[in-house]
């Protein structure tokens, strides 16, 4: 059984160059083994790119949930994005499978399109930055 003291919060920053086309897949976390504690659950998660992506452009971030076989387990929160990146603005995904057995990870999918790679973000890297908090157990 979880408790409020119990919320941890796991922080990532991903830089993925310039994405004309296709999918990037980041892994961001493991959950523990059934020996130091297993399952967790996600509460929220949230993530915001660095830059204001170029008008035309579709990317779209999910939050899966990767078996330990590295296959896909299911989806913790899905469609966050599209179109309307503005820098610094904070989204925050709809938890739909907030559990993730011990030993799975927590993935991040990106895929889509950007206008113009070369002009459409700083430095020809795009990145985002996010969170995904969590308790221990089910």
């Amino acid at each position: 059984m979880s408790n409020s003291f119990d919320v941890k919060t796991i922080p990532f920053s991903v830089t993925l160059g310039s994405l004309a086309v296709g999918t990037v897949v980041k892994c961001l976390f493991k959950a523990p083994t059934n020996a130091l504690g297993g399952a967790i659950t996600v509460i929220e998660a949230g993530a915001s790119c660095d830059d204001t992506i170029a008008t035309g452009s579709s990317v779209v971030l999910n939050l899966l949930r990767y078996s330990t076989a590295y296959a896909v387990e299911g989806t913790l929160g899905a469609g966050l994005g599209s179109t309307g990146w503005t820098a610094g603005t904070l989204k925050e995904w709809t938890i739909s499978d907030a559990v993730v057995d011990a030993d799975e990870f927590i993935v991040l999918k990106v895929a889509g399109t950007v206008a113009n790679p070369g002009t459409a973000y700083t430095n020809e890297q795009m990145a985002f930055s996010g969170y995904v908090t969590y308790v221990m157990g089910i």
